[in-house]
């Protein structure tokens, strides 16, 4: 890895959660940006954050830029801007590109931008839109049933399936790149993990990444 990266990395730091989201507060892009800026500038980098669209939807590609050209790139990061509360198409957009800027570049460059909301998990909402938890009183645990059969598991069974055929096309034997592009997506380092949730939304990151090369490559 290039000394000026590692050596700006090491003073990169978390900063205040500075703003307030639906249940939980996160660190506000302004503040991500004016950071790295100021760390970076010292070890001569800069941070270039391309945008885009594919079938509709907004990509972010986050790139560090060294004296020498491109020093690191993390894969293009998308999001549905379906279930956002806006007033036009425009804004859900803008909102969208938003948080994928913030959540880019916070996680290229080791910053922990939200709250830790494991300890009172949200619904999740469009891009990263979290509705408030629900206030429900403590019920009486049930008595034990026995284990019933679960009709959606061979759904998720062939998700995952698609998940490792996609990946292994993707990344082939690149293991790290691999375990970067689950990190960048906030899911499990493995694919044995995953809910199928986590698996639909992988398959969705990678066919729209799939999409975005290929149309760069019909550029070339």
């Amino acid at each position: 890895m290039n000394k000026n990266l590692i050596a700006a990395l090491a003073e990169i730091h978390n900063l205040p959660h500075d703003s307030k989201g639906y249940g939980y507060n996160y660190t506000s892009l302004p503040k991500v940006i004016d950071h790295v800026r100021e760390v970076f500038a010292k070890h001569n980098l800069a941070v270039m954050q391309e945008v885009g669209t594919c079938d509709g939807q907004p990509y972010v590609t986050t790139s560090i830029i060294g004296e020498d050209g491109i020093v690191h790139s993390a894969p293009p990061l998308t999001c549905s801007t379906q279930g956002l509360n806006m007033k036009s198409e425009a804004q859900a957009t803008g909102a969208a590109i938003t948080y994928l800027r913030r959540y880019a570049l916070a996680s290229l460059v080791g910053i922990a931008s939200d709250e830790d909301i494991d300890a009172a998990p949200a619904k999740q909402d469009g891009c990263g839109k979290q509705a408030p938890p629900e206030n429900k009183q403590p019920a009486k645990q049930p008595a034990k049933q026995p284990a019933q059969h679960n009709p959606q598991q061979p759904q998720k069974d062939k998700a995952i399936t698609k998940v490792r055929t996609m990946m292994r096309e993707e990344f082939g034997k690149d293991r790290e790149g691999a375990a970067k592009f689950y990190s960048n997506l906030g899911l499990p380092l493995s694919s044995k993990d995953f809910t199928m949730q986590d698996a639909l939304h992988c398959i969705e990151q990678l066919e729209s990444l799939k999409k975005i090369r290929e149309r760069e490559e019909g550029r070339a």
